[in-house]
Formats: C-alpha cells, sequence, structure tokens
C-alpha cells in the first residue's frame, strides 16, 4: 500500500521536471554570448560556419581537400578537425542533436614554433539542457578517459585519448562549447570572455559587417600575429609578413565550393599607420583585373594592384610623401639625380604608359626546387607606346651604364636581359 503515494510522489516530481525544462527550453530569458567573444586575443585566424556538419562533408569529399591533405599544414589542419569530429561520431544520436550549429575555428600560436586550434561550438538552446555537460563521459567510447577540474569557477572536462595520449580540453560559457588540445587557449578564453578583444575591435567588425552572409563559410585574417605565424614555419625573417603585418589590420572572405571551384569575396581594411603605398593605393580608385590572362598556369601567388589610372596613384603617392617633408625632399633628390644621369622623364618615359593594373606572380622555379621566381607585370595602355619608352630607357642605360643588355626572341616575342 505504500508504493503507490511513493510512485505518486515520483510521478509528480517527473512531470514537474519536464515542465521545468520545456520552461527552460522555450520560455526563460535568452542569456547567449557570441561566440567570436570567446576567441582569444591572438588568433591569427578564424573560420566559422554556419552548417559545419553539411559543410565539412562537402569540403572534405571534393577534390581540393584531398589534394591541398598533401600540404603539411592542411594536413594537420584536417587531422584536428577529424580528431574533433570523431569523439562525437561513437555516439550518432548526440552528435545529430549538435547538428549544424555556428562552429568557429582559430588558429594560435602558443609557444615557439607550435600552433594550435580553438574550436566553439554554438548550442544555442541545447546549452539549458546540459546534455554534453553532465554525461560527456558518456558520449565518448573506452578509448577516451575523462576527468575534470575548476579554473577561475569555470569547470574544464579533459578528454584523454588512450591512443595518441593527447588531452582535448572542453569547457561550457553560457550558451557556448569551447575545446581545444591546448588548455592555455581555453584558459584564455576562460579569462577575457567577459571582456572580449576581437569581437569588439572595430576593424573586424567592419569586415564582418561586409562578408556575413549565407556562404560556406567565413576566414577572418588577423595581421597582427602573422609574423609569428610565419616563424612557426620558417627561421628566416620575412620583409614582407613584416611589411604587410604593420600595413593591414583585418582581412574578411565570404566562401564557397561550386563543382570543385572556390570562390572568395572578401575585403581587408589598412592600418592607419600604414605605408605610403597602400595610402596611395586607398585613393586611387579601382582597375580591371586581365593579367590573369597571362599568368602561367604553375602561378602560385597572384597578388594585383589596381587603380583607375598608374599616374593617378603615382601623384597620390607623391602627395602622401610632402607629408613628411625631410622623407619627400630625398626622395625627389634621388629621382632627379637617375633623371639627371640617364637624360630620361621618370613621368613621360615610365609612369604616362601603365594603365590600371601591377601585379606581382610568385612561380615555381624550373630551375632549383629549393627557389622561387617572382615576376613583376604592367599592363600597358598601348603596346607600342610601352616598346618605344622602354627601348628608350634601356638605350639610355646602355649608353650611360657599365650594364650590358642583350636580346634574345622566344616563339616571336623580345626579350631583353642584363
Amino acid at each position: 500500500m505504500k508504493k503507490r503515494p511513493i510512485l505518486s510522489a515520483l510521478g509528480v516530481l517527473f512531470i514537474a521536471f519536464c515542465l521545468y525544462q520545456v520552461y527552460v527550453f522555450y520560455f526563460a530569458t535568452n542569456d547567449n554570448i557570441q561566440s567570436i567573444y570567446l576567441v582569444p586575443k591572438d588568433a591569427v585566424y578564424v573560420i566559422k560556419t554556419d552548417q559545419p556538419v553539411d559543410n565539412w562533408a562537402t569540403i572534405s569529399e571534393s577534390e581540393i581537400w584531398q589534394h591541398l591533405n598533401t600540404n603539411d599544414y592542411f594536413n594537420t589542419l584536417a587531422k584536428n578537425l577529424n580528431k574533433l569530429d570523431s569523439i562525437f561520431k561513437e555516439k550518432e544520436s548526440v552528435f545529430n542533436r549538435i547538428g549544424n550549429r555556428d562552429v568557429l575555428v582559430s588558429a594560435h600560436v602558443y609557444a615557439p614554433k607550435k600552433y594550435g586550434f580553438f574550436y566553439v561550438v554554438d548550442l544555442q538552446k541545447l546549452s539549458r539542457l546540459n546534455v554534453l555537460k553532465s554525461h560527456l563521459n558518456t558520449v565518448v567510447n573506452n578509448n577516451y578517459k575523462v576527468s575534470k577540474r575548476d579554473y577561475k569557477t569555470h569547470e574544464i572536462t579533459e578528454v584523454y585519448d588512450n591512443k595518441t595520449h593527447e588531452t582535448l580540453y572542453i569547457s561550457f560559457i553560457k550558451n557556448q562549447m569551447i575545446a581545444s588540445y591546448v588548455h592555455t587557449l581555453v584558459e584564455a578564453s576562460i579569462d577575457q570572455y567577459l571582456e572580449p578583444v576581437i569581437g569588439r575591435n572595430l576593424n573586424f567588425l567592419e569586415v564582418k559587417k561586409e562578408v556575413d552572409g549565407s556562404d560556406m563559410f567565413r576566414l577572418y585574417f588577423q595581421y597582427d600575429y602573422l609574423d609569428e605565424f610565419v616563424k612557426v614555419f620558417s627561421d628566416k625573417t620575412n620583409t614582407l609578413s613584416t611589411s604587410i603585418s604593420k600595413s593591414l589590420a583585418f582581412s574578411g572572405f565570404s566562401f564557397d565550393l561550386n563543382k570543385n571551384i572556390i570562390t572568395a569575396n572578401g575585403i581587408t581594411n589598412v592600418n592607419p599607420n600604414a605605408g605610403i603605398y597602400l595610402k596611395a593605393l586607398q585613393k586611387s580608385g579601382k582597375g580591371g583585373r586581365s593579367i590573369t590572362e597571362i599568368a602561367p598556369k604553375k602561378t602560385a601567388l597572384y597578388l594585383s594592384f589596381g587603380f583607375s589610372r598608374f599616374s593617378e596613384f603615382y601623384q597620390n603617392f607623391e602627395e602622401i610623401q610632402k607629408e613628411n617633408p625631410k622623407q619627400f625632399k630625398s626622395y625627389t633628390e634621388g629621382i632627379e639625380q637617375v633623371e639627371s644621369f640617364l637624360k630620361i622623364n621618370i613621368k613621360r618615359h615610365f609612369i604616362n604608359w601603365v594603365d590600371d593594373e601591377v601585379a606581382l606572380l610568385q612561380l615555381h622555379s624550373s630551375v632549383s626546387q629549393s627557389k622561387q621566381d617572382v615576376a613583376l607585370v604592367l599592363k600597358a595602355k598601348h603596346k607600342d607606346d610601352a616598346k618605344e619608352n622602354l627601348g628608350f630607357v634601356l638605350e639610355q642605360i646602355r649608353k650611360r651604364s657599365p650594364v650590358k643588355f642583350k636580346e634574345i626572341n622566344y616563339k616571336g616575342y623580345a626579350i631583353n636581359y642584363m
């Protein structure tokens, strides 16, 4: 007879619990935080996708990704994504409940010559049910060992892989799940989430506004940490990366993959303290993109600068130089010396015939595998005008210096070399 009241009481408690969960899931006040606020401030780049399950399947099965996997860096990226993915795949029902939600992946240099990835998954309303937080040890299989520790009032779950001896660190902040194989990145996220850095950076917000959309994924690049990232792969000082990191702030790109063709659209904002070339470029309008038509198929890098007219860019360049009288004086004296020595006019014999695009092409060397060839390509308004003026400059150099030029013919085209 006593069992019936106990069962009734348990039934009432169960119904009350279910009603509470319904209230929490559907009616409780939102206490959400944006995923970008949790990304540690030293991110080199951030990748965001709204449909990680479907998009990752599309990308990983594409011929492009298979080719990129032959590169050590991209292979490491794929390996890390697959490791995170495999932890949940054993419990397919849980994985499907997480499903297509906002996911961020960021890259960080956390020690000399070492970098790691940081992940943020927006659980949205699922976070209120504490499905993963409370039962993470039931999600993983016997290949993993789960333990927990506290860090500044936040619980960090450590998932140790018995086979690889690596540990995935996971924590939950409001509606977001954060994770990394580098514990300091999870701790850095906890340290800063009340005072986010990247998510409140005006330069980041500017590019984010331009690239947010219904694309496959978005990429944000922060140039402040470019130098440190380059040092992971090379011991040599890279003057190009140093110059770029000082000149640019953030880039934002939206990517789509269609029939093994990746398209990217985006913008880059310039550091206020950028070099005069970039400042002049900003003020000089936009140009076409046609140098690609003559670029070799094995071009590794195509860097194009466009302007309404090259002469306008040159004029803006000189105007900005005038802001520093000492520097401008040194510049004009150098130009005058060259013009006086060679008996040429820089603007007439060089500047005026260049059209609306200049590009740098980096090619694989056919001479040595350890070297890279770089070509400077100038688009001309009129071919004959360019040939005539360059020919005049070449003749003046030949007359007034010990430099020797030779000309060869290749498939009907004249090539001059020193």
